[in-house]
């Protein structure tokens, strides 16, 4: 036996799933708020002192403790997958355009260059044999045919 739903019952579950929702994004805003007050770094400005540094004579000697952070560093990929051999540089020397910095070891590189030449002979080689190849099939064919 079936039995109408009033529309107060209704109503009522309606706004208890609106409310349900509301509550769900409420939590999900209040979390990530937490979230991102954790995450933000906190420090005391008038405890850093930033200065221009510039090249000259030594005036006064300050002796410190600290980690010195470079504003920016450049990374040098090599081509190859190879050994260093020597470096000619220490950090914090200042290079200008070709000057050297690292020798790598050129003997794996030759070598592995040394395959692939031979590599490619051999498939040029097979090229080769394969249109020679072809090339008789052809008059065979043709002699068969007269």
């Amino acid at each position: 036996m079936d039995r109408q739903i009033s529309r107060g019952e209704t109503g009522r579950s309606t706004v208890f799933s609106i409310l349900k929702y509301l509550f769900i994004i409420a939590l999900i805003v209040l979390a990530f708020w937490f979230v991102r007050g954790l995450l933000v770094k906190k420090a005391d400005r008038d405890k850093l002192h930033i200065v221009s540094v510039e090249r000259g004579e030594m005036q006064n000697t300050l002796t410190a403790t600290g980690v010195v952070v470079p504003s920016f560093e450049r990374e040098i990929n090599a081509p190859v997958s190879t050994e260093i051999k020597r470096v000619a540089r220490s950090n914090g020397e200042f290079v200008e355009a070709n000057d050297l910095i690292l020798e790598l070891d050129q003997e794996f590189t030759r070598l592995e260059f040394d395959q692939l030449n031979d590599e490619l002979e051999l498939r040029r080689n097979s090229i080769d044999k394969l249109k020679l190849e072809f090339d008789k099939n052809l008059k065979d064919l043709d002699y068969q045919d007269q």
